[in-house]
């Protein structure tokens, strides 16, 4: 299947063709991303999105906030510390000429991700 969504905006259907990938629509109102089998989409206005299948019928969806959906599989505190323990002591294994680099936003937002989990998860 062909991952199809629709903007009700400016009525652009976007597709996925690949086994992974990401595609926006012409006025950016919506994004759908297509990666390990996981189909999730980004929309700046609430239904502004239709899902659209091999045959062009359009679909409704049930949107589902990533922020507040079910926690069942947030990790443990003690997990969390743990990752967040061996990035340090990662860190500290580096070079000194490498203390001193720039760090990307990939590996900030990847810092960023991991200390919200921390703060979000149940003990």
């Amino acid at each position: 299947m062909i991952n199809r969504a629709k903007c009700k905006l400016c009525n652009k259907i976007i597709d996925i063709t690949d086994k992974e990938g990401w595609s926006s629509c012409l006025c950016g109102e919506i994004s759908i991303n297509f990666s390990n089998g996981k189909k999730t989409a980004i929309i700046k206005h609430e239904g502004n999105l239709l899902e659209v299948d091999d045959e062009g019928n359009e679909i409704v969806l049930e949107l589902k906030d990533a922020l507040n959906s079910d926690m069942q599989d947030m990790p443990k505190k003690e997990d969390l510390i743990k990752l967040l323990d061996k990035m340090i002591k990662d860190c500290e294994s580096l070079p000194p000429q490498a203390m001193s680099s720039f760090v990307s936003q990939y590996e900030l937002m990847s810092l960023l991700m991991l200390l919200s989990s921390l703060f979000k998860s149940k003990d």
